[in-house]
Formats: C-alpha cells, structure tokens, sequence
C-alpha cells in the first residue's frame, strides 16, 4: 500500500498544476502528478515505470533549478528509468548530456521548456541507450562497493 506524505505546499503546488493542465488536454492525459510517497514506494513505482515489458516510455525528470548531488537522479538511472536533470549542479558530474541523460536548463520556464521539447524529441532507441548507459554508470560508480573502494584507496 501506498504511503502519502503530503502537506499544504504541495497541496499548493500541485493545486497549481491542475490548474495548469484544466486548460491543456494533451498533457493532461498524458501527466501523472503522483503525491509524495515513502522512499520504497518511489523505489517500486521506479522499477516498475523501467520495466521494458510494461512500455511504458517514461524518464525520470527533475526540474530543479539546481541540484548538488541529485541523489534522486541517480536512483531513478539505477532503476532503469532514462533521466533528465539540471545542467547546474552536481547532476552533470555523472550524467552525460546525450550519452547517459539529458541534462536541462532548468534556470528559467523558458529554459525547461526547451529543454522537455528536446527530451520529447528524443528516439525511442535514444531513450532505451540512455537509460542502459545511465544503470550501468550507477552500478559502476555509485554502488556501495564502488563507493567503499574509492573511499579506501583515499
């Protein structure tokens, strides 16, 4: 079962986005606003999303103006999910613009906007590499083994 952790700003927010989406209809059946959720069951739904069997044809965006180690990012790449984050802060020290992700210019509206019309764009087979290339760069690098080793040899 689903935990919700919510409170008034995201109540705000997400009251905010439907009222942005009233007056869009495509996106609207094409968004899902999702309330916050415990760690395991974002875990879950991660895996569940990548899974090649379901097709579902998602990415994992994160729209922050500026991430310092985007721990989010890089377990939603570990799941599978093919992901997008902001080109300022930690994010692009793993994720590659166009190799392993896309990275975004999240500094303005306009920017974002540019930048989910070029991740709309991308080719499925695209999308399928990204996310390849995302896990393996989390498993390699970011494991707890590798972790613990780069840790010993410092």
């Amino acid at each position: 079962m689903l935990q919700r952790l919510s409170g008034p700003p995201e109540a705000e927010v997400r009251g905010r986005i439907a009222t942005l989406l009233a007056s869009h209809p495509q996106a609207r059946s094409r968004f899902a606003l999702i309330p916050a959720m415990a760690n395991e069951d974002v875990r879950r739904l991660e895996r569940a999303l990548a899974d090649p069997d379901r097709a579902a044809r998602c990415w994992y965006v994160c729209p922050s103006a500026k991430e310092e180690f985007g721990i989010a990012v890089r377990e939603a790449m570990e799941a599978g999910l093919p992901a997008a984050g902001p080109v300022r802060g930690g994010v692009a020290h793993y994720l590659r613009d166009g190799v392993s992700g896309i990275l975004l210019d999240t500094s303005s509206a306009s920017g974002l906007t540019r930048g989910l019309r070029r991740l709309v764009a991308v080719r499925e087979t695209d999308r399928e590499q990204f996310a390849r290339r995302g896990r393996d760069v989390v498993r390699n690098q970011y494991s707890v083994t590798a972790m613990a080793d780069a840790l010993a040899r410092e």
